[in-house]
């Protein structure tokens, strides 16, 4: 589910909203992404006989599953302001 949220700026900024078996789920499709695309930027540099393949694979990796990577961070950066801005208010209760 998304939310879009307004900022001071007037920029539309788009939320995610998860449960925990979807962020389980795609934090596993991230990891297979990460995989895959190591395994392809390793495989492509070995053909070609670059340097530092592990690298290069790494890279390819984080390019394939960034965009994953940073939707379940939003999402966890999100629910622990939730959580913590609910400590604060029970304390002041």
């Amino acid at each position: 589910m998304r939310h879009r949220v307004n900022n001071f700026a007037d920029v539309i900024i788009t939320r995610h909203i998860m449960t925990l078996p979807e962020l389980s789920n795609t934090f596993f499709k991230a990891h297979l992404l990460m995989g895959i695309g190591y395994f392809i930027g390793d495989t492509a540099a070995c053909s070609r006989s670059m340097s530092y393949p592990c690298i290069v694979g790494l890279l390819t990796g984080l390019l394939c599953s960034l965009h994953l990577y940073k939707k379940c961070l939003i999402v966890l950066i999100d629910e622990y302001k939730r959580l913590k801005s609910k400590s604060k208010n029970e304390n002041i209760s």
